[in-house]
């Protein structure tokens, strides 16, 4: 939907509700209220398998930092205006 459409996760960080996903474009919008998880637990239940289990997590640090080099380039296309490459990906 690009420009055209707005897509809002209500809310995004809290395990104690259940999340809506809203998605809006033009005169249309369409919601879906998402079952109940527990993310931090099944987080830690995750990295409980993997010491267990000696197997590596996944994602891997190098995610993270993909991911926050995308954040730095939303900001700086933000301030500047401009567009922003990141990689084969441009913001």
């Amino acid at each position: 939907m690009g420009t055209e459409g707005q897509a809002e996760l209500a809310p995004a960080f809290n395990s104690e509700i259940n999340p809506t996903l809203t998605v809006t474009k033009g005169d249309e919008e369409f919601s879906y209220t998402g079952e109940f998880v527990n993310e931090v637990a099944e987080e830690f239940e995750y990295f409980a398998y993997c010491i267990l289990t000696d197997t590596r997590p996944d994602p891997d640090g190098r995610d993270s930092v993909a991911d926050m080099e995308a954040v730095e380039a939303i900001y700086e296309s933000a301030e500047t205006g401009q567009r922003v490459e990141v990689g084969d990906v441009t913001l």
